[in-house]
């Protein structure tokens, strides 16, 4: 509960600050690289949540709120409460305005994806850092540093002009053209896009022979008569 009226809140500033031996020091809100990193770690305690591994669920929580303040912790058992609450804070703090269409790609979050041999573990977040280098010829500094938002934002950006290059560059070859040869006749085939550049997949309508048709009333689950 507390998680979710922080996300909530989100269209407004949200301030962190943590108690130290020096005083009371605000917490800044990760950058874009820090924030790659972040999303990482959510992901490996996704991962052990689902295997009930609470000796790694506690590193992961403990390693998350070091590397989103630059604390070291050092949790007793009475003050894991307070510890726990400051990390949702920290959550809130750093989850995305509005997160980019491609982050949330039905295709690619509705099933587990085969590892290819050159994969590793982040590799999706020095991915997305390269593709920024290598579009704006920026330096690794320039590109860790941005907003998360404007650097997921150009990410998306740069997937959408790659995307309509290649249909361009699709569209004048041949293989674009299927030969039908009951219509003698030729029809254009478009390149299939990524789920998240498509609009909202179309319902199929079931075609149901009229004798398999029901006869007479017919009461739906609201209890009302259908003729």
């Amino acid at each position: 509960m507390i998680l979710a009226r922080c996300l909530k809140e989100r269209t407004k500033p949200i301030t962190v600050e943590i108690e130290t031996k020096d005083g009371v020091r605000r917490v800044e809100r990760a950058r874009f690289g820090l924030h790659l990193v972040l999303g990482e770690n959510l992901k490996q305690l996704d991962t052990v949540l689902e295997d009930r591994e609470s000796q790694d669920v506690w590193e992961l929580m403990r390693r998350y709120f070091e590397l989103a303040t630059g604390f070291e912790v050092e949790t007793s058992v009475e003050s894991f409460e307070q510890f726990a609450a400051g990390l949702l804070l920290l959550w809130a703090l750093n989850s995305l305005f509005v997160p980019p269409p491609f982050l949330k790609d039905p295709q690619t979050s509705a099933r587990p994806q085969r590892l290819l041999p050159w994969d590793y573990e982040g590799r999706a977040a020095i991915l997305m850092v390269h593709v920024l280098m290598r579009t704006y010829g920026w330096s690794l500094d320039r590109v860790v540093n941005l907003e998360p938002e404007v650097g997921l934002a150009l990410i998306s950006e740069i997937l959408v002009d790659e995307q309509l290059q290649q249909e361009w560059e699709y569209g004048l070859s041949d293989v674009s053209r299927v030969y039908n040869p009951t219509a003698k006749r030729s029809h254009f085939k478009p390149l299939p896009r990524p789920a998240w550049m498509r609009y909202g997949v179309e319902e199929l309508k079931a075609r149901i022979p009229r004798n398999m048709l029901p006869l007479g009333k017919v009461i739906d689950v609201a209890g009302k008569e259908i003729t």
